[in-house]
Parts: C-alpha cells; structure tokens; sequence
C-alpha cells in the first residue's frame, strides 16, 4: 500500500534571504506614462505600432473580441474597450476585470511592482551597469520593464481586487532552466510533490508569496524574469481562471516595438505563450478574501451580486443591475451611479455594430 504524498511545509515570507526592491504607484504609473508616449513618438509618421494595431482590432468596432460576461448578464461583451478616435493613451483603454466584470480604464488601476532577488545578483546587475558605462542601473531598470510594461498592462488590467502588488522574481536562468522551474511549480500545485528541487531560495520565495498569511494579498499571477539576456520573461498565474482569455492572447504582438527592427515576432522582452497556471483550488495557494461577482461599473459604488452557480439563470426581476443602453458593455446598480460615471464611460462607449446584436 503505498502512502499519500506529503505536502510540504509553508514557508513564511519573512524567512527569505531574498532582497525586495518595491517600485511604487507613482513610479510604475510614470513608467506606464513614458511607454505611451514613445510609443505616439516613435510610431507617429509610420501608421501605428504593432501594439496600437493590436488594440484597434481587439477593442474597437465590429473587430471587437467580445464574450457573454458575468453569467451572461452581459451578452457579447468587449473585453477590452477603446474608442479609436480618442488617443492610444491609458486613461481611454479599457479592461474587463475577470473579477467584478467591470470595464475598468488602464489609467485608474494602479499597482506596485515588487522585485525579489538575491543580494548578490542585486549587485551584479548593479556592478555591470557601471563597467558598460552607458545607462545607470537606475535607467536600466526603468527600461527593463518598460520593455515589458505592455504584458504586465495587460495581466495586471484583468483584475479588479489583489492586482495591486506585481510580483516580480529575479533569476539569471536560461529559458530551458525558467521551464523546469514553471513545471516544478505547476506539478507542485497538482499535488505531485517532487524530491527535486529548483533554486530553493527562488522556491522558497515563490511559495511564500501564495501561502503566507503575512503577505497581505493573493497575487493572481507573479512575473519569473531571468537577468539572461537570452530568456524571456514569463508569468505564472495562481488560478486558470486568472489568465487573459486566448482569444486576446494568441496574437498579441511579441515584438520590441522598435520601428527599426527587422524581427516580426519573437525579440520581445515577454514570451506570453511560455506562461502557465498552476492547478484550481490547489493547497499551494491561500484562498482569496476576493470572490469573483457581478459590481456596478461606477468604481467606487460596492454594490454587487453573486455569480451564478452551475444550472442556476439570471432573473431580470430579482437582479437590480441595468445595462448601458448604448453601448450595452456595462452594468450600473442605479441610473445615478451611471450618471456620475458617464465621465469616465463616455470615452469608450459606442453603439454596439449592427452584426454583433
């Protein structure tokens, strides 16, 4: 008779010898900031950047990639809603949060970027950053994720509640080695508990970060970024549910953004087709204090509803949530919640195209 595998100890953040270096909401949103405002610069004389193109077709027209949201409560849905005759700029970019269903705008959802690595890898990079002599540390850090600044926009905007802290691990792996440690993790959180262990110190870190109590929040994804020049960065989410739909993914664009570069895909800073979930409901991660419902789109109105449990439909009459005439992409709990939101609204809504009703 063989005996049940046996679930590791949790281990406490506080017990890491990882250093944490936490980029602020001022600092990310100036980062966010200045990826717009190369991308209009860079991009001005040449019709669009690969980005711009991905996000005129995803979230604008008949072109819109739509689903039935929140239970259908919200028949074909854009997931991402932007009105292409305002600027390709974050305050009039809009995310469906997988949490509440709300349409979001990218500009109001801040967050913090949270870096982990180990002290000496912290000095490497700074030591090289001084023997190149070419950019400071300071600016290769800023330019390192502004690279990688339009997948983190689009993992982080997908979340209403627990996006607000972006983990970010630091390794100086090859990407056959950011592979193995993905599929350690994944198989972990199935319950397969290996003797083989990666990095224990990356290990340790990662795992803290989904079990310990003291963290404060549950991240619905964490960054794996290796300092190799060679590897690409990856995420790994916490739940299947919190990755982006495919329908967006599966094209969206992989390049540098440079308009001098000759590479169609593949030389970005972020490989989205390398991330992976780790399984539902695995004891690896605490529950989350947020559950998934159904909100007012005006963002600070807390009204909300459950979703719906499998069988179970939606009663008009029991419901208290109406949908914007218009444009039919929102809900708001009462016509003075959606007046005091038009300002925000306004700047994505637009009649839903005759073919998509």
């Amino acid at each position: 008779m063989s005996l049940p595998p046996v679930e590791p100890l949790k281990p406490l953040l506080k017990s890491s010898t990882m250093v944490m270096r936490e980029l602020d909401t001022w600092k990310t949103e100036s980062l966010r900031d200045q990826l717009f405002a190369v991308e209009s610069e860079l991009w001005k004389d040449k019709g669009g950047s690969p980005f711009y193109h991905w996000y005129k077709r995803v979230a604008t027209g008949e072109t819109a990639v739509r689903a039935d949201i929140g239970d259908d409560r919200i028949a074909q849905g854009r997931l991402i809603a932007w009105n292409v005759k305002k600027p390709f700029e974050a305050v009039n970019i809009n995310y469906r949060s997988l949490d509440t269903c709300r349409l979001l705008p990218v500009n109001c959802a801040d967050f913090r970027l949270q870096l982990y690595t180990m002290e000496e890898v912290w000095k490497r990079l700074e030591s090289a950053a001084e023997t190149r002599g070419d950019v400071s540390f300071k600016t290769w850090l800023d330019i390192t994720l502004i690279l990688m600044m339009y997948e983190i926009l689009l993992l982080r905007n997908f979340h209403d509640f627990g996006g607000a802290d972006v983990p970010i691990i630091i390794a100086q792996w090859s990407s056959e080695q950011m592979d193995i440690a993905c599929n350690y993790w994944v198989e972990l959180s199935k319950g397969n508990w290996s003797e083989e262990e990666t990095s224990q110190k990356f290990d340790l870190v990662y795992r803290a970060l989904l079990q310990d109590p003291e963290v404060g929040y549950v991240p619905p994804f964490v960054i794996l970024y290796s300092a190799n020049s060679k590897c690409r960065a990856r995420a790994i989410f916490t739940e299947p549910e919190n990755r982006p739909p495919g329908s967006l993914t599966r094209d969206f664009p992989s390049s540098c953004n440079s308009p001098n570069c000759t590479e169609t895909s593949g030389c970005g800073s972020f490989d989205l087709d390398k991330c992976v979930s780790l399984a539902p409901g695995s004891p690896l991660v605490r529950k989350s204090v947020w559950t998934k419902s159904v909100r007012c789109n005006y963002w600070p109105c807390k009204v909300q509803e459950p979703r719906l449990k499998p069988g179970e439909t939606v009663s008009t009459e029991k419901s208290k949530f109406l949908r914007c005439t218009k444009c039919r992409d929102v809900l708001y709990c009462s016509r003075l919640c959606q007046k005091v939101d038009w300002n925000h609204h306004k700047l994505v809504c637009e009649p839903i195209p005759t073919m998509s009703k």
